[in-house]
């Protein structure tokens, strides 16, 4: 019966592994959830942006 990687019992490794996975899996849905408000925001702020300019061109008008 051999204990592998310093004295981490056979298997630590698969779960440690599944682990990381799942973390990573994590830190990649709340960066997609980041992304999704930074869209939002943008499209809020080139919203307001063309109202501004629907505004400026009347005023010139």
């Amino acid at each position: 019966h051999r204990i592998t990687d310093h004295g981490a019992p056979p298997g630590a490794h698969a779960k440690e592994d599944i682990g990381s996975k799942l973390y990573a899996a994590s830190k990649v849905e709340e960066l997609r959830e980041v992304l999704a408000l930074i869209k939002e925001k943008i499209s809020l702020v080139e919203r307001s942006i063309d109202r501004k300019d629907a505004h400026i061109r009347e005023l010139e008008d």
